[in-house]
């Protein structure tokens, strides 16, 4: 009968432990990315991040044994964020109906310009992250990660839009994007850059690809 109760009891438990587990993972990736944002790189050590998440020292080395593991979980949580909204984008010109070529375009813009107003520093923290990740451990999941991830929603979009070499294409438009922000941010005034710049090269690049005149908004 012991013996019999001892198995009743572990898929009760085990699934739950498994669960604190990586919700106590995921609570350290999150507040190395907060820290990274707000301070940034110099700013990550294990014992400000489990500070800042709220566990114990010793859980950070459990689950990242180096700071530098903690830079590739940032980075790939910042990856997870950014290519679900731009996936978002493209399903729905590509799939939902809900959106026009127009409407997409005039949203990724729109997408950008919010970053670059609202969420300045994550976009910094991205490029760190990056820049960090690819001079200390290159060839990680993360850093090839960080422009497959758009690489892939952006070829099947253009594919689907009827880019005649959406591979190509797509490699260019995630090149091309990135180049921008980061231009954006090195400029005295990114907000209007991102509108005098970004926004009128982003509407060209798409015509010129598409063979669909992208018209910029009039409100």
């Amino acid at each position: 009968m012991a013996d019999f109760l001892q198995m009743d009891d572990r898929p009760r438990t085990a699934p739950r432990r498994q669960q604190r587990g990586l919700e106590r993972r995921d609570a350290i990736v999150d507040a190395t990315l907060a820290i990274v944002e707000e301070e940034g790189l110099e700013g990550v050590t294990h014992r400000r991040v489990a500070d800042a998440a709220g566990v114990p020292l010793a859980a950070t080395t459990y689950y990242f044994a180096s700071k530098e593991e903690l830079m590739q979980a940032a980075m790939g949580r910042l990856i997870e964020r950014e290519a679900a909204v731009f996936r978002k984008i493209a399903d729905a010109v590509t799939t939902g109906g809900s959106m026009t070529i127009d409407d997409g375009v005039e949203a990724l813009i729109d997408y950008h310009l919010y970053l670059l107003r609202e969420r300045r520093l994550a976009q910094f923290a991205e490029f760190e992250l990056y820049l960090r990740v690819a001079r200390t451990t290159p060839g990680t999941a993360e850093l090839r990660g960080w422009p497959q991830a758009f690489r892939e929603v952006a070829e099947a979009a253009l594919g689907a839009l009827g880019a005649t070499n959406p591979r190509r294409d797509g490699h260019a438009l995630v090149a091309l994007i990135h180049g921008l922000v980061l231009h954006a941010l090195t400029a005295p005034d990114p907000e209007d850059f991102a509108e005098r710049v970004m926004a009128p090269v982003l509407r060209a690049w798409f015509a010129q690809v598409l063979g669909h005149s992208v018209a910029s908004r009039t409100d």
